[in-house]
């Protein structure tokens, strides 16, 4: 019995040890990807605008009016769409700019929740202190469908059109079964604490695999952004309707979100039909709402598959708008 004891003390020991090591490893981890992270900000070419309180960072590119706005879902950044042929193509064209959210990238967090209505007062002081011309076009992608809806609700009359990319519903998990509330939500949102442990030691970033996790240096914005798509999506939302703003939503003809790995068969089913009644209910929130399948996308890559597509709407409706200025100065 000694003997055995002395084996699991020892045991325990080596385990301690080996804990130690890891968060050791975790720690010097993260501290070289924040020093590589921070070598990248001497090449930024973008620039920054308080919006009150708090500085966002934007990147812009193109001329002229009217201005095309890229969204970033959650947790994503300008990177998603500047790194992407349709954000350079478009600002052959035009203005168009991507920026991140309050508490991402190189952006500020601020004080102030972060939730669609402080999102899209951000976005719209971004817009002016920047001195963005109007009106705007809105292409974005899964939350952004959320995001945009106080900024539609406001500024619809400067709104050209909106594009949304296999986008969130404000009431996905409210209007969902107990089954697929159960995929919808997290089972569990880490405390920032331990989300600020596991960026601290690596975690985020190992897990993320991605070269650009600056934002995870601020994971309360993150931590906050979790809580109130969970929340918010779990209630009846008041904000239902984008108006008589055109609306094109392209949806993912591939598996939605939350269901790879889903070995149920009727549960999938559910799922997907479920996931296609959302996609239908936000393209009819518009009087001039429509909706296109893309059968070759899934949930992350719409903007890549579907950029000829996206394209074309965007040019459409800026050569829609060029005649409506001709005849305007014709008439002058």
């Amino acid at each position: 019995m000694g003997i055995f004891k002395k084996w699991l003390k020892r045991i325990g020991i080596g385990l301690l040890f080996l804990i130690i090591l890891v968060l050791i490893a975790g720690v010097i981890y993260e501290q070289i990807g924040r020093h590589n992270a921070k070598k990248h900000e001497t090449s930024r070419s973008g620039s920054f605008v308080d919006v009150g309180g708090h500085k966002l960072y934007y990147y812009k590119k193109g001329k002229g009016k009217p201005t095309v706005i890229f969204e970033s879902g959650f947790p994503g950044t300008h990177y998603n769409w500047t790194t992407t042929d349709l954000f350079n193509e478009v600002s052959e064209r035009t203005t168009v700019v991507a920026y991140d959210r309050a508490g991402m990238l190189w952006s500020e967090r601020g004080l102030k929740p972060k939730n669609a209505e402080n999102i899209s007062n951000d976005l719209y002081m971004l817009l002016e202190k920047g001195g963005f011309e109007k009106p705007y076009i809105l292409v974005g992608h899964s939350a952004a469908g959320i995001y945009f809806r106080p900024f539609a609700e406001k500024h619809g009359e400067d709104i050209l059109g909106i594009i949304l990319l296999d986008p969130s519903h404000p009431d996905q998990i409210y209007n969902a079964s107990e089954n697929i509330k159960k995929l919808l939500q997290p089972p569990f949102i880490p405390p920032k604490w331990m989300l600020d442990f596991a960026n601290n030691t690596g975690v985020i970033r190992f897990i993320s695999h991605d070269k650009f996790l600056f934002y995870s240096i601020q994971s309360g914005a993150i931590h906050d952004g979790i809580t109130y798509l969970k929340d918010e999506t779990s209630k009846k939302s008041q904000k239902t309707s984008f108006g008589n703003i055109p609306l094109l939503v392209v949806s993912a003809g591939l598996d939605p979100p939350m269901t790879n790995g889903i070995k149920d068969k009727a549960l999938k089913k559910e799922m997907l039909l479920y996931w296609d009644s959302l996609q239908i209910d936000i393209a009819k929130s518009s009087a001039n709402g429509r909706r296109i399948i893309s059968k070759n996308s899934d949930h992350n890559n719409v903007m890549i598959v579907e950029k000829d597509l996206i394209l074309k709407e965007i040019l459409q409706i800026l050569e829609k708008q060029d005649t409506i200025n001709l005849k305007e100065n014709t008439a002058k």
